[in-house]
């Protein structure tokens, strides 16, 4: 027993990809996180490929549907964050990172807490703003390229959000306008770094 939020069970498991930390909740049995004790793996299988087996192992295990958000690759592993699709809402507060070996394409890694934590059916995602009429709300300046309802977390809890994803002097963009009264909720730069994806 491992203590912590969750009741958990902590384990080694031997795998093709070397030897892994495990611990499974005691309520349910699921996954909580997975780790590989030693992460320096070889890069023989593609980015793709990787996420592809990211995905079938989030369908395998249950997860329902997931979309990817960030991806970063190190250690010869791809490391992707994979965010719950609620009727067509991203969930970002339920997320599941995964790690591939890009030596075996095998998962090596997952960190399901917060996926475990927040996981629950809304009821309310319904917008009382469409997306043109919080478009209206930002700067004329950002070229959007696409726009989507999501739910963010906030310190108050959650909030339904239009998400808009454009560019602006040539940085990419991220822009939250509450989908009920028209708030600018976060503005998030996305940048490239030697590992992938960040958002600051």
């Amino acid at each position: 027993d491992s203590g912590g939020v969750f009741e958990a069970f902590g384990f080694l498991a031997d795998t093709p990809s070397g030897r892994i930390s495990v611990q499974v909740t005691g309520i349910g049995g699921h996954l909580l996180w997975m780790m590989p004790e030693e992460a320096a793996f070889e890069s023989r299988v593609s980015t793709q490929d990787c996420l592809n087996a990211a995905r079938v192992y989030l369908a395998d295990n249950g997860f329902g549907e997931m979309e990817r958000c960030f991806v970063q690759q190190y250690n010869g592993m791809v490391v992707a964050n994979f965010a719950a699709v609620q009727d067509g809402v991203i969930l970002y507060p339920d997320q599941v990172k995964v790690q591939i070996s890009m030596e075996t394409g095998m998962v090596v890694g997952a960190e399901c807490s917060m996926y475990w934590m927040n996981h629950e059916r809304r009821l309310h995602l319904s917008p009382k703003l469409t997306a043109e009429q919080a478009r209206q709300m930002i700067s004329g300046r950002l070229d959007v390229h696409t726009s989507r309802l999501c739910v963010i977390p906030t310190d108050a809890g959650e909030m339904l959000c239009w998400e808009f994803d454009g560019m602006f002097a040539g940085e990419r963009y991220l822009v939250y306008i509450n989908a009920a009264d028209g708030e600018a909720e976060e503005i998030l730069r996305v940048t490239q770094t030697q590992d992938g994806e960040t958002a600051i």
